[in-house]
């Protein structure tokens, strides 16, 4: 039914259920809010456990046929992982970033 992303809580299953049930989408400004919350919790864990959170988080929304959300969300992610490269001097990085947030989110090339 629910697969697990990061540290779900038995007090957070029933609101993806819920969420699931109505068929809540993702949006433009909810991927922004995750993404925040995700570099967020990347800079304190580490990249790789963010990266494996946003795998997992993804595959769920696919998995409940919500693949425009799932592209969404990596869009908005390698997006905001370009930025950061580019503030910190890591300037090989951005075109590669910035491609994969064109790719997953299209919107982003026009």
């Amino acid at each position: 039914m629910i697969r697990r992303f990061g540290e779900t809580t038995k007090k957070q299953e029933p609101i993806f259920a819920r969420a699931e049930q109505l068929g809540a989408k993702i949006d433009g400004p909810t991927a922004q809010s995750l993404v925040g919350e995700l570099l967020d919790y990347e800079a304190e864990f580490g990249t790789q456990a963010s990266q494996a959170i946003i795998r997992n988080l993804t595959a769920y929304l696919e998995e409940v046929g919500n693949r425009r959300g799932s592209r969404t969300l990596y869009g908005y992610y390698w997006v905001n992982q370009a930025f950061r490269s580019h503030r910190l001097g890591e300037y090989s990085q951005v075109p590669i970033q910035v491609f994969h947030g064109i790719v997953s989110e299209p919107n982003f090339s026009k």
